[in-house]
């Protein structure tokens, strides 16, 4: 089964925490290049990076 595969299968709003998250809204807020995301093997990473990829170019495209 290929990466993008796995992480399409996520549950629906697994990953809408990060929104509300602090670290993440300053990241947002100054426009910073890198977002530090640590975890376990297997703790969901790739899931929560394509997810804020995805939602950075959704409001990106949407005028957000």
């Amino acid at each position: 089964m290929s990466h993008r595969r796995c992480v399409n299968q996520a549950y629906e709003n697994t990953c809408s925490w990060i929104l509300k998250h602090p670290v993440y809204t300053e990241w947002l807020a100054k426009n910073c290049e890198l977002l530090w995301i640590q975890g376990s093997p297997g703790s969901g990473k790739s899931t929560l990076t394509s997810f804020i990829y995805d939602e950075f170019f959704r409001n990106k495209t949407s005028g957000r």
